[in-house]
């Protein structure tokens, strides 16, 4: 796999990466807080307990390790690096056996990735590796010379905050440690004059660099991270996409964990306090290493959403305590002493996911369905999650809806073109099309269409992915053609398409309507419209929030 390694000479070299940790007998005996390096070398405190824990965790990372070379064994060398695997949360469409290998790549990601192949999954996961092909072969070589001896804001901050990232570590706190990542830093400020530099990246970059090992690749990861991993504007100089993510956190707070929200409410605590830092520097500075990589392996496979997770489980984790806080100092002192003792990966990713779970109504429908059909829990649960994060398109279920409301305005577009008469004819009673086709899209016509025939329709949305959805709409009003053109008030249309989807029994007239009759529709197409419409999209939800805002201030 590895240049001329044998696969057991690799597995040989992964064990002898995870050293079982012997604290001192006097530090046994007494239970004192006792010092020990991690894996990537930083310096970690803790007593015994926390020893006996990493203990654990390094024989379950042997074990994992263990999974993954026994599906090398059956599956080929190499094979997640496909690339309707490897991307599979880039596309609408998997066939059936490389959605079953998203599904098992998904499962082994979440338990965790081997050191040893942490370098190599991330770069194709990620996308880094394809970010890197387009790109001209001595393109760092070529940045790096050409930002020798230039001297901006950018690399004037970041030379102070060389000395500053992880002092004491043996290789990162050293001329050579300083001069690779100054390098690194440097170049992506140049690469994105918008970004420059922004205080936390400093942490993930160096994070990068030792996972990584060379210069180049963790510099391609700081890229793809910050281009295609994360929300637009995270590390600008005003931080507005920081900004943004702290409110989405404080609603989702409010949500999943509602007793904490109104107990700090009442403190006026402000959630930035904390989650700034573990949004900008991606939990790198607060967890440690070994918990934040983990919550990275997940992070470049399923996106940004990783981080509320995360974020939303620690206050979780510690509810009982949080709730008897009265001082905004303290809140702020048991949040920072779970993160620095999160030596357990498994715990919190555990709480992350089952415990934090979906946050958007429409998912009990889907997921029920989807139990009926797989007969067991954990299949059910990974086809909601391939079909959340790999079939339909991003930011459908996010707090906002922003997804749903891009796919309302795109399939009003397309009944525009597919069903002229009908679109003129509904605008001229000011029918919002959204008033039906948003449930549509949110349950995947589960609670709308007959079981049988919604099963035919999630067929083909598992096979050719969420232009089927499209399809199917359309052809329910096409179908009604006729009675719809002759009605005169908004209740006769919605009445129409609910009758008729409640006795839609025969999937195949259904089909055959959705794509002998309303045509061709080709991703590439659906995409360039979702394109289009999302400013208008993100456009109004900001009205949306500053209008909430004024009359929250009112109010007060």
């Amino acid at each position: 796999m590895f240049g001329t390694q044998s696969k057991r000479d690799l597995s040989l070299e992964f064990q002898s990466q995870i050293p079982i940790l012997r604290p001192s007998i006097h530090a046994r005996r007494a239970n004192l807080t006792v010092k020990f390096q991690d894996l990537y070398g930083f310096t970690v405190e803790g007593n015994v307990d926390d020893v006996n824990v990493l203990n654990e965790v390094r024989e379950k990372v042997r074990q994992q390790g263990r999974v993954w070379w026994s599906l090398e064994a059956n599956k080929g060398a190499n094979w997640y690096l496909q690339t309707s695997i490897s991307e599979g949360n880039l596309k609408s469409s998997l066939k059936f056996s490389a959605l079953a290998n998203a599904i098992t790549l998904k499962k082994l990601i979440r338990k965790g990735i081997p050191p040893v192949l942490r370098p190599k999954v991330w770069f194709s996961l990620s996308g880094a590796a394809k970010k890197k092909s387009t790109a001209p072969e001595s393109y760092y070589d070529d940045l790096i010379k050409a930002t020798e001896g230039k001297v901006t804001p950018a690399t004037r901050q970041i030379d102070h905050d060389l000395p500053r990232t992880f002092p004491g570590h043996p290789w990162l706190d050293t001329p050579e440690g300083h001069a690779a990542l100054r390098r690194v830093l440097v170049g992506y400020s140049f690469r994105d004059s918008d970004v420059g530099y922004c205080q936390g990246l400093n942490y993930v970059a160096a994070l990068l660099l030792l996972v990584m090992k060379t210069e180049e690749d963790a510099f391609w990861m700081l890229a793809v991270l910050l281009e295609n991993v994360l929300v637009n504007d995270c590390y600008t100089n005003n931080l507005s996409g920081c900004h943004v993510e702290q409110r989405v956190f404080k609603e989702f707070l409010d949500k999943k964990c509602p007793r904490i929200a109104v107990h700090l409410e009442a403190m006026e605590f402000d959630v930035s306090l904390v989650a700034t830092e573990w949004f900008l520097c991606l939990f790198s500075k607060s967890l440690p290493s070994e918990t934040t990589l983990r919550v990275w392996d997940v992070l470049f496979y399923e996106g940004a959403k990783v981080l509320f997770h995360v974020a939303l489980a620690i206050f979780k984790m510690k509810e009982d305590q949080l709730l008897i806080t009265h001082h905004v100092g303290d809140v702020i002192s048991i949040l920072q002493k779970t993160t620095h003792h999160l030596f357990d990966p498994d715990e919190l990713l555990t709480v992350a996911f089952d415990q934090i779970g979906f946050l958007v109504q429409g998912l009990n429908y889907v997921a029920a369905l989807l139990l009926l059909v797989m007969k067991t829990e954990e299949d059910a649960f990974w086809m909601l999650a391939v079909l959340l994060e790999n079939v339909l398109v991003n930011d459908c279920y996010t707090n906002n809806l922003s997804g749903c409301h891009v796919e309302q305005r795109v399939f009003k577009e397309f009944l525009d073109k597919k069903c002229p008469r009908i679109a003129v004819h509904l605008e001229a009673m000011e029918f919002d099309v959204s008033l039906v086709a948003t449930e549509w899209f949110l349950c995947l016509f589960s609670k709308s269409l007959p079981s049988e025939t919604t099963l035919r329709v999630w067929d083909v949305l598992f096979y050719e992915g969420a232009k089927v959805l499209f399809h199917v709409a359309l052809a329910i009003f096409k179908m009604k053609e006729d009675q719809l053109l002759i009605t005169h008030h908004v209740g006769d249309v919605i009445s129409i398409l609910q009758k008729t989807t409640h006795h839609l029994f025969d999937p195949d007239e259904l089909l055959t309507v959705a794509f002998d009759q309303i045509g061709s529709m080709t991703t590439n197409t659906i995409s360039k419209q979702r394109k289009k419409q999302e400013p208008a999209v993100m456009k109004e939800l900001d009205q949306r929030v500053r209008r909430l805002n004024s009359l929250k201030l009112d109010e007060k």
